[in-house]
């Protein structure tokens, strides 16, 4: 069969229409014509450099893009000299884990940035495992694959997070289930009522405002400072209105600052006081420390706390999100679960399951946690021997995002789209409710790269094109 340029180019150009040529669409469309059959099993995919003239995007975009087709849906296969082809044959445990990866990623990309649900690149020597583990619950019995919830995988979830945590969870506090977007707003909807607020103390990008105000709940936002200024305006907002649940993100955004112990135990104080249930969103566990928080506030011991975060950072595992919390708020969560929370595929239950047994899962995030430490150390060293910034951003940067702000002037107005063609991944942080401190500069992500080498390039090129702009 022919290579499908010109009609694979003007399927995907309509589909992205008002929207960003991100990998993560990009990926997900050629996804789903594979499973809707409008690509065929074993056709040859245009080249990298075909791609990149007929979207107009830059080299990197596709690199990327083909790099989630080969690791992230496992639908593609390179064959050096010969091409880029669909993979033979697509069985139906593979069509219906695929159709379930493009559910969790019905999310605007712009929203995702901030919210970005694994890290790409990390996981590529561990996908083999993965693979035959995933695999393997295609040989159980019908009645195991049509399981809502896997019993023994709460089981193996309950030890994980018992270590993690330093509290000896039950079954009864544990659950888990897929889509994040449901399970923030079901929570909301379930501990607070239309007239009550949620009130975010970090802020927070597109999709968890999203996911309350699904709820039909109303939110305001209290800031990111790590003072008493911080809780004196918590203090003042359940006098005035009726707070009911307070949303503490534990993600990585570069905008977080340290808070002390005299913060949290403030929290604690107000929530006694005013019986609201904290929500802590800790979605990428051990990547951004927050020891103050973990060890001072127990989900199990705590009927004011409700966890959710995930498993693995591993791109086929962690849309599995694990709620953690008091046994009775689990049980109001379980029934709604049963009716309307998104499922988790059977297959990626008993893949997470086998890993976990066999103890694989662990060695995997450790070395995720190093390399993306390393690249975090790389970038803060040539972003301070730049002189460009202020340093306080990017001394207190979190995770693997970036704030910075000129030392002297300001951005052009134009500076996102004179960085488009720029691999580096340049964000607007006004898009994402970050409040006054944080909206003189712009936000850049190093989730995509897998290669220091690599990153440290197009770092310096972000560089030499603001110097350019100064002039």
């Amino acid at each position: 069969m022919k290579k499908p340029t010109k009609y694979l180019t003007r399927i995907l150009n309509n589909e992205l229409t008002g929207r960003d040529p991100s990998p993560r669409h990009i990926a997900a469309i050629i996804a789903g014509m594979v499973v809707k059959h409008q690509l065929k099993p074993g056709v040859q995919l245009p080249t990298q450099r075909q791609m990149e003239i007929g979207l107009n995007v830059s080299k990197s975009v596709i690199r990327q893009t083909w790099h989630l087709l080969r690791q992230h849906y496992m639908i593609i296969d390179t064959k050096k000299s010969e091409g880029t082809y669909i993979i033979p044959e697509l069985s139906r445990a593979l069509e219906k884990r695929t159709r379930w990866l493009i559910s969790q990623l019905k999310v605007p990309n712009y929203q995702a940035m901030l919210d970005r649900e694994y890290i790409p690149g990390f996981d590529t020597s561990f996908n083999r495992e993965v693979s035959k583990a995933l695999s393997r619950s295609a040989t159980l019995p019908f009645s195991s694959q049509r399981l809502k919830v896997i019993p023994d995988l709460i089981t193996e979830l309950m030890r994980v997070m018992s270590r993690k945590m330093n509290y000896p969870f039950t079954g009864e506090e544990l659950y888990y289930t897929g889509g994040y977007v449901e399970l923030i707003s079901h929570i909301c909807e379930a501990f607070s009522s239309a007239r009550s607020i949620v009130a975010m103390i970090e802020p927070a990008s597109g999709i968890v405002w999203n996911a309350i105000t699904r709820a039909k709940r109303k939110v305001e936002i209290l800031g990111a400072d790590g003072g008493a200024e911080l809780m004196d305006r918590l203090e003042l907002l359940c006098h005035s209105r009726p707070v009911a649940i307070v949303y503490l993100g534990a993600a990585p955004y570069p905008l977080l600052t340290e808070k002390s112990q005299a913060v949290w135990d403030r929290l604690s104080e107000l929530q006694q006081q005013y019986r609201f249930k904290i929500l802590l969103d800790d979605r990428y566990p051990g990547l951004v420390p927050c020891p103050n928080l973990f060890e001072r506030i127990q989900p199990g011991s705590n009927r004011s706390v409700i966890l959710v975060t995930v498993v693995s950072l591993h791109s086929q595992l962690s849309g599995v999100n694990v709620v953690a919390a008091y046994k009775e708020d689990i049980s109001r969560i379980k029934k709604m679960y049963k009716t309307r929370l998104q499922q988790v595929d059977p297959s990626i239950g008993y893949g997470l399951l086998e890993l976990l047994k066999k103890g694989q899962l662990n060695q995997h995030e450790r070395d995720a946690y190093i390399a993306i430490r390393s690249m975090v150390s790389a970038a803060k060293k040539l972003l301070q021997a730049s002189g460009l910034f202020k340093t306080e951003f990017i001394r207190n940067q979190q995770g693997y995002f970036f704030y910075l702000e000129l030392l002297d002037g300001s951005f052009h107005r134009n500076v996102y789209k004179k960085f488009a063609k720029i691999d580096l991944f340049v964000m607007d942080p006004s898009a994402y409710r970050c409040g006054p401190p944080f909206q003189n500069g712009i936000l850049i992500s190093l989730a995509y790269y897998t290669l220091e080498s690599t990153m440290v390039k197009d770092l310096n090129k972000l560089i030499v094109n603001i110097k350019n702009m100064k002039k």
